[in-house]
């Protein structure tokens, strides 16, 4: 193992001789986790603004009530008919 002197080591004094290794890694770990939240919030901020408002409470071309129901009842007696077709 390489020690060097004291003289040149960070050891005699100053700000980093303060800072243990495991106060180093914790402050590092927070550092990387407040840097990762602030990455993520940032990426959903705009997904929460609206931008058009055109849509919201408009009515929407959709068809007449009986014909959506008649093709719902369609659509029911097909998948029934096609279920029964398979397991037999």
């Amino acid at each position: 193992m390489i020690r060097p002197h004291d003289d040149t080591s960070i050891v005699s004094g100053g700000m980093l001789s303060r800072v243990k290794r495991r106060q180093l890694l914790r402050i590092g770990f927070l550092t990387a986790t407040l840097l990762a939240v602030g990455e993520l919030s940032a990426a959903f901020l705009p997904f929460f603004k609206v931008i058009k408002i055109e849509g919201l409470g408009a009515k929407i071309p959709a068809g007449k009530t009986a014909d959506i129901i008649a093709s719902s009842r369609r659509r029911r007696t097909s998948r029934s008919s096609t279920a029964r077709d398979a397991s037999s």
